[in-house]
């Protein structure tokens, strides 16, 4: 059995969040491929992750693209 995790506001694919959150990037592609390095590091296969809000820009109408995100992440994620 494998670790919980908790997180929030990743906010992926928002652009202006770099600048609402100071986030040190000129880019949204790279603080995308950022936070995708950091989580893989911490959060393994087996692990389970609860997405608290803010997962990314894109609402429930654009999954496919949620979809991809998560996807890219290591384990199970509930998305809330």
């Amino acid at each position: 059995m494998g670790n919980i995790w908790f997180t929030a506001d990743q906010h992926f694919d928002h652009e202006n969040c770099i600048e609402y959150c100071n986030r040190p990037f000129n880019k949204v592609h790279a603080m995308n491929r950022t936070i995708i390095t950091n989580f893989n590091s911490k959060v393994k296969k087996e692990d389970t992750t609860f997405h608290l809000g803010d997962f990314t820009l894109r609402g429930s109408e654009n999954w496919p693209m949620v979809k991809g995100w998560v996807n890219k992440l290591n384990g199970k994620h509930i998305l809330i």
